[in-house]
């Protein structure tokens, strides 16, 4: 319905700040559904050891700052553990509840910590691999939209923890007509750019790429680091030409802009050419851009 809010018409959560939890591929299929491709139990164990360490300050560092675990997958694990953290107000004041702190205090070393997470994960209640909406549903978007939430943040008690989701919607929603189209939102890059699913994207022949960035930050670091990387790796042909940057401004934003002469722009218009330019000579610096 185009008049309701745009948050009301998407399809899947989205969040401020926040990555995907892993893959996410929309495609065509029978009705409304998801299909979960599961984390291997190994990988899940590696995570929670890296997720204890960081809870005693053990966790890696990498050039010497503290490197812990994506926040999306940290997020998840706990609320598939049980251990999610919360806000309460203490006192007055907004305190953050880590419930993980007092588990720990009844254990004496990160493994022992990392044994016990895990045990409360129970993965081998964890089978379910397709979500369905009913097809007596009043509203299967809205049946989608919340199901993938909580799928999302780990909080379906009979799902394991998405290597990639599977997002299944009935043929046309997706305005096909000849070709076969899927859609695909890669996990963000919240650490290394450095990764072989990102990769393996942009390097596709059949694939189109759009890196996205906001618009004050545009484009970002960790956009110029892709871009960077492609291009010292012989990416070049990819780059120039199956890969585009979308800019995603918030109300206001473009309003906010000012010219070299310091002067503030004065209509949304203005403010755009102004950062379509800078955003070009920022690209054209790293050589992605002609």
């Amino acid at each position: 319905d185009p008049s309701l809010p745009l948050d009301k018409r998407l399809l899947l959560e989205t969040g401020k700040g926040r990555i995907t939890l892993c893959e996410i591929r929309v495609r065509t299929g029978q009705g409304w559904g998801l299909q979960i491709d599961p984390t291997p139990e190994a990988e899940i164990y590696r995570l929670v050891s890296g997720l204890c360490a960081n809870s005693y300050g053990e966790g890696p560092l990498e050039n010497g700052e503290e490197k812990g675990i994506p926040r999306e997958l940290d997020r998840a694990l706990r609320n598939m553990a049980g251990l999610p953290r919360s806000v309460r107000k203490i006192e007055g004041k907004s305190v953050i509840h880590d419930p993980l702190v007092q588990v720990r205090a009844t254990f004496k070393s990160v493994d022992e910590l990392a044994s016990e997470f895990a045990s409360r994960l129970r993965l081998w209640r964890r089978t379910t691999r397709e979500l369905w909406c009913p097809k007596n549903e009043k509203d299967e978007r809205k049946c989608l939209r919340d199901t993938f939430a909580k799928l999302n943040k780990g909080q379906l008690e009979d799902v394991s923890l998405p290597a990639r989701i599977d997002v299944l919607v009935p043929h046309g929603v997706l305005n096909q007509i000849s070709f076969g189209l899927t859609l695909i939102d890669t996990r963000g890059v919240d650490e290394t750019v450095v990764r072989p699913d990102l990769r393996s994207r942009i390097t596709d022949a059949r694939t189109l790429t759009v890196l996205c960035s906001e618009f004050k930050a545009a484009p970002d670091n960790s956009v110029k680091q892709v871009l960077k990387n492609l291009l010292d790796s012989g990416g070049d042909r990819a780059v120039g030409e199956r890969v585009t940057l979308l800019v995603l401004p918030h109300p206001g934003d473009a309003q906010g802009v000012t010219d070299d002469s310091g002067q503030t722009v004065e209509s949304d218009v203005d403010g755009y050419e102004i950062k379509r330019d800078q955003v070009t000579a920022t690209l054209k610096s790293v050589g992605a851009a002609s």
